[in-house]
Order: C-alpha cells, then structure tokens, then sequence
C-alpha cells in the first residue's frame, strides 16, 4: 500500500532516481530485503525501466544484490521482466557480474536460475579481480556450486585464488 501511494504522488521521481545518501533506489531496496510483492509492483509501474537500469554509486543494480543476498524469488521475478536482458548483462567497474555474486554467497538455487536463464559464455568466463565464477566457487569451497558451473562450461582462470569478492553488496553501497 505504501509503495503504490507513493507511485501515485510527486514523489514518484524520486523513488526511481534512488537516495542522494546511498544511491539506492526502491528496486534495489526491496531486491535486497527479499520483498517479492514490493519487486513485482514495481517491475509493472511506469517507473519500471528508470528502476531497472539505476545502479548504486559503486555499480550494483537490483539482480546483484538480489543474487548475493541469495534473494531466488526475487532473481527470477527481475529475469523474467522485459529488463531481465540488461540485468543480467550488467558488471561492475571489476569485471563482477549477478553471477559471481550468487557463486560467491554459495546460493546453488539462484547460480541455476542466472545459468537456466542463458548466462552466455562470456559471462560465465568474466573475470572480476578474483579470477571467474568458477573461481570463486573453487576458492570459498562451494562445491555443488563449482560442479553445477563446470556443467554449463565455466572454467578456471587463476589457479590460486584467496577469498573472492571482497565486496560485501548492499543497497547502502
């Protein structure tokens, strides 16, 4: 209800542009808290695309922060939306993308629906700063992970890895 008043009023604009503090907007906020309804709404509202494609000041957009809080529900609304596309193929200034996130939290159940949605293999051999997502799998000990990457055709880049992704994503950031 709060969400749908405030899409109704002149602050609208503002829910979309995200915080001047956190430059986070209502998207990546409700992705990070796991709010599914409050995704959904949004994903249908006439904000929709300016939710989309804002990213918080150091680059994550809302299916980041959704994989590393290993939000699935939230992952497969956000990808089945029209701007599933462009959020999936979107990384930060490092090379990470939604994929290494899911990998590094250790979440199986949204690193299978990122790799079922089609994450091409460009994506899926990117490089951040701690090697690929296999990488990462590898060096934090996700082994159901690290075999369900190797399925699709990931493969290591660095051989000796320390903790991947020292970025702890939140919408604060």
């Amino acid at each position: 209800q709060t969400v749908r008043f405030l899409l109704g009023s002149p602050y609208a604009r503002f829910l979309a542009m995200g915080s001047y503090r956190t430059g986070a907007n209502a998207l990546v906020v409700a992705a990070n808290e796991g709010h599914v309804g409050v995704v959904k709404f949004l994903l249908a509202s006439p904000y929709a695309e300016k939710l989309a494609n804002c990213k918080t000041p150091r680059g994550f957009n809302a299916l980041m922060v959704a994989a590393r809080q290993g939000r699935a529900e939230v992952v497969k609304n956000l990808l089945d939306s029209i701007h599933g596309v462009a959020l999936i193929q979107a990384k930060i200034a490092s090379g990470a993308n939604a994929l290494m996130y899911a990998v590094q939290g250790g979440h199986k159940e949204v690193v299978q629906l990122l790799l079922g949605f089609g994450f091409i293999k460009s994506q899926l051999a990117a490089q951040g700063q701690s090697g690929g997502a296999l990488d990462i799998a590898v060096a934090d000990g996700h082994k159901e992970v690290a075999d369900l990457l190797r399925k699709y055709g990931a493969v290591c880049f660095v051989s000796n890895v320390g903790t991947a992704l020292s970025a702890n994503i939140t919408y604060s950031q």
